[in-house]
C-alpha cells in the first residue's frame, strides 16, 4: 500500500508568519503552494475552523496548555518519523496531512521530508 501525504499552508494563524511583513504573506503562501504542487505533495490544506490552539479544557474543566507535540507521528528525526508512520501505514492508514510550522522562513524540513520520509513509505 502506498501511503499519500497533504500539507498544510502557513497563513499566520498558527503565529506561523510571525516575522514576516504582512505584505509578503500573500507571495509566501503561494510561493509554498506552488512548491507542494509541484512535488510529492497529492493535496494542499488551509486552515478554515480547525483548532488552531494549544490549549485546551480538561475533563476537570480546567484549561492547559498541551505539554507538547513530540509524540506525535510527524515529530522527530526522519527515521523516527519514518518508524512512527510505518506503523501507523500497517494498522491501515494511507494518507497523512502534514504540518511544518516554521515553513514560511524555513523550507528544510519540507525538503528532509520530501527527500526522507515519504519515499520510505510509498
Amino acid at each position: 500500500m502506498t501511503m499519500r501525504f497533504g500539507v498544510f499552508i502557513p497563513q499566520g494563524w498558527r503565529t506561523d508568519m510571525v516575522g514576516i511583513d504582512p505584505a509578503q504573506h500573500w507571495s509566501t503562501m503561494s510561493t509554498l503552494a506552488k512548491r507542494a504542487d509541484s512535488g510529492p505533495w497529492e493535496s494542499i490544506w488551509v486552515y478554515d475552523h480547525f483548532h488552531t490552539t494549544t490549549r485546551v479544557v480538561g475533563a476537570d474543566g480546567d484549561e492547559r496548555e498541551l505539554a507538547g507535540y513530540g509524540n506525535l507521528p510527524g515529530v522527530g528525526t526522519p527515521e523516527q518519523i519514518i518508524e512512527k508512520l510505518s506503523a501507523l501505514k500497517a494498522a491501515g492508514m494511507s494518507y497523512a496531512v502534514t504540518y511544518f510550522p516554521v515553513a514560511a522562513d524555513d523550507t528544510s524540513g519540507i525538503e528532509l521530508f520530501e527527500k526522507q520520509v515519504i519515499p520510505a513509505l510509498q
